[in-house]
């Protein structure tokens, strides 16, 4: 049979599901459902995917454009399939080469189907299983030339959802691994308009840039280069007139039961700046001697330039000593003058000598702040090392630090350089004072990291805020952050917790603001009455489980390992697929057990589940490490990912994890890469009973349909080994 190469272009549009976007199946365009064809490696590129979104009240109109690239030094023919969405109507479609403007057909749902599993069997790419429930529009087009790029335009409508109190936007974004390569550009823009104010844009997948006040017409962006995406973008709009306004949205995991994020957002246009003390505390060792106590000098002194006219301020250096510029500068209203004074103390001031972090502190919270305690406190903390001076003891440094911190309300943001800090007693530091914490590489610029810090909490607009969430049907728990909460410009304060039960629930928020005119601060409180709803939103669950790993790993820091706290660690961990410590350890030695080349694989893992389980009884866990390059990343990851507001940005803190390498966790579940076999072996499998499956097959497929949550571990390849509803399956190509 004469067989014609064909290279299949898929783009899908926007849908309450997912769907793939912009992928290149090659296949044959008159082969059988059952024979599996080999096909040669795909030539096609994205070069860029942009879109634009135009959003007038509840509707939406998409306009997106597509280029891609053939590289090989073939001519192919391609077909272009445009999966039509529910409520979604296509009002433009452009496909024009070489004058020629390329039209399409509608296909039916069965038919559709049809083809596109067709699709799926011959090219073996399980991640098109989601895909396949829709009409679609179906364009041949011949010839696509060798180094040829082709643009394609589509524009459709669709209907922006109402979830929780904000308005929602899904734009599919995921893209097969078909794809060659990465996207070389990627742009998502779009302008609101309403008769409404527009309060808040924000996305919890991608970060976005837009201008953060209220007004009929808001306009975003989110742009990245040489990008793989991995998630759909998501878009919240809120509308409102209060002077502060809170959204909530909840993500239902299971009946009745799920998890919420709460974000309060203030009307910039109507509030005023708050007072601030801010203490600059630098050490100035012999280890942070050259560029990176230069770059040091060069952060305090952004501090110093970006304070506000009613601001206090001070300045405290150590070493083995502890100097500080002018003692009782606090009582000193900041001013320009003062400015550059201590900007040239600090130009005059050398590194060298020993590490006295406790008396660095004590002098900046106790005599700098021990009147101040009704004051919005800050100190920004800069250490490269461990304390060798004055008293060295972590423990006590680190009790009685947080002691000062809340005797004086002071909110703690810390720096450390290098792999010599202690990161435990660093991480305590920031999340018992509600502050942050921030790791500096070697290699990194620390002006630019306190710079960025800065800039985002240098403007307090509400403080000593009180949530308080109650409903007669609905218990409100495991809320975090839980303690020193502020909101800051351009700085939104997000809450995230656990939710069981319906219904209306009344949240209560209190806390002062800043004077409308003036300065000082008022008190404010008001209620915002909500209704839990059947909604899925992921995300929402994934950041709160971020949020929740790292709470667990500094309480066991500050008290000792509790076995409900490692319990919970790695239950979270399996369950949202985020590394930690602990699934880390487990991982590392059950790869290194099967290196040994001294057991089986079965038995490796075996030994893996029992000693999971005796960890989870009896046997303690190694110790977290506080020092050296493991703990700086360990705790460098951890802070990244308290301090995401997305899940983009929280897979960007897992890049940081290299012992993360050779597991995955997906979906509640942990694999591990047997390197001997090439296969993903699932730790609750076992080599019992086992069902063995083609990839592919007939039997694959119907698989799939009577366990849809199989989809959710295809990713991992064609050779797996899994265990699910207490049945093993082995599948292999």
């Amino acid at each position: 049979m004469k067989k014609s190469r064909l290279w299949l272009l898929i783009l899908v549009m926007l849908s309450a599901l997912l769907y793939a976007n912009g992928v290149i199946i090659p296949f044959y365009e008159q082969i059988q459902v059952q024979p599996i064809v080999i096909f040669p490696k795909n030539p096609v590129s994205m070069l860029e995917h942009l879109v634009h979104i135009d959003i007038t009240e509840d509707i939406a109109k998409f306009t997106i454009q597509e280029v891609f690239y053939n590289e090989s030094d073939e001519t192919v023919e391609v077909v272009y399939l445009f999966p039509i969405p529910d409520q979604t109507f296509v009002t433009d479609f452009k496909m024009t080469v070489g004058g020629v403007v390329y039209e399409g057909a509608i296909m039916e749902k069965d038919e559709a189907r049809a083809l596109y599993e067709s699709y799926v069997r011959q090219q073996k790419d399980p991640a098109l299983l989601e895909y396949i429930d829709k009409n679609m529009i179906r364009i041949r087009i011949f010839p696509f030339a060798p180094y040829e790029k082709r643009e394609i335009q589509v524009e459709y409508h669709q209907e922006v959802v109402k979830t929780g109190d904000y308005y929602k936007l899904v734009y599919p974004l995921k893209i097969d691994t078909l794809l060659k390569g990465n996207i070389g550009k990627i742009k998502i823009e779009g302008v609101i308009h309403s008769n409404r104010l527009v309060y808040t844009v924000n996305s919890p997948t991608h970060t976005i840039a837009y201008t953060p006040h209220p007004q009929e017409a808001v306009s975003f962006i989110y742009a990245e280069e040489n990008l793989f995406p991995s998630q759909d973008f998501v878009l919240f709009i809120g509308y409102g007139e209060r002077q502060y306004e809170a959204y909530f949205v909840n993500d239902e995991e299971e009946s009745g039961k799920g998890t919420f994020m709460l974000d309060i957002l203030p009307y910039y246009p109507k509030v005023g700046t708050m007072q601030k003390n801010v203490i600059v505390v630098l050490d100035k060792s012999g280890s942070m001697y050259g560029q990176k106590y230069e770059q040091a000098v060069a952060a305090a002194q952004f501090v110093l330039a970006r304070l506000n006219q009613e601001d206090r301020f001070g300045l405290v250096l150590f070493n083995d000593m502890v100097s500080e510029y002018r003692k009782h500068l606090l009582k000193l209203l900041y001013d320009q003058s003062e400015a550059a004074g201590a900007s040239k103390w600090l130009d005059g001031s050398e590194a060298g000598g020993g590490t006295d972090i406790y008396g660095a502190l004590h002098r900046a919270m106790i005599s700098a702040l021990a009147n101040h305690e009704n004051e919005n406190n800050y100190v920004i903390f800069l250490t490269d090392g461990q304390p060798t001076s004055g008293i060295t003891n972590i423990s006590k440094i680190a009790s009685d630090a947080i002691a000062w911190a809340k005797g004086t309300g002071t909110k703690m943001f810390i720096f450390g350089v290098g792999y010599d800090v202690n990161t435990g007693m660093l991480d305590l530091l920031a999340q018992e004072s509600g502050g942050m914490a921030f790791y500096v590489d070697e290699n990194e610029n620390v002006e630019t990291k306190v710079s960025q810090l800065f800039s985002n909490v240098s403007n307090p607009l509400m403080t000593d805020i009180q949530v308080e969430i109650v409903g007669e049907n609905a218990y409100i728990s495991d809320v975090l952050p839980s303690k020193n909460l502020t909101i800051y410009k351009d700085f939104p304060l997000k809450l995230f917790g656990h939710y069981s039960g319906n219904g209306e629930i009344q949240i209560k928020i209190s806390g002062k603001i800043a004077a409308p005119e003036g300065y000082g601060s008022i008190p404010y409180e008001h209620v915002y009455t909500v209704n839990l709803s059947q909604q899925n939103n992921p995300y929402i669950s994934k950041l709160w489980a971020s949020r929740r790993i790292s709470e667990l790993l500094n309480q066991i820091k500050l008290i000792g390992e509790t076995t409900e706290a490692r319990e919970e660690i790695i239950r979270l961990s399996k369950k949202y697929g985020i590394p930690t410590p602990y699934t880390s350890y487990l991982i590392l030695e059950g790869i290194a057990m099967q290196d040994k080349d001294t057991e089986s694989t079965v038995d490796a893992f075996a030994t893996l589940k029992l000693d999971m389980q005796a960890r989870s009884s009896a046997a303690p866990a190694p110790s977290l490490s506080q020092t050296g390059q493991g703990a700086f990343e360990a705790s460098k990851m951890q802070n990244m990912m308290v301090q995401s507001m997305t899940t983009e940005a929280l897979e960007k803190a897992y890049e940081t994890d290299e012992s993360a390498k050779g597991y995955r966790n997906l979906y509640g579940k942990l694999f591990l890469f047997d390197e001997k076999e090439k296969f993903w072996v699932d730790t609750d499998y076992e080599e019992e009973e086992v069902i063995e499956v083609q990839t592919f097959s007939e039997a694959y497929f119907d698989l799939i349909s009577r366990l849809p949550e199989l989809k959710n571990y295809l990713s991992l390849g064609s050779n797996i080994k899994i265990q699910l509803d207490g049945v093993n399956y082995r599948f292999k190509e």
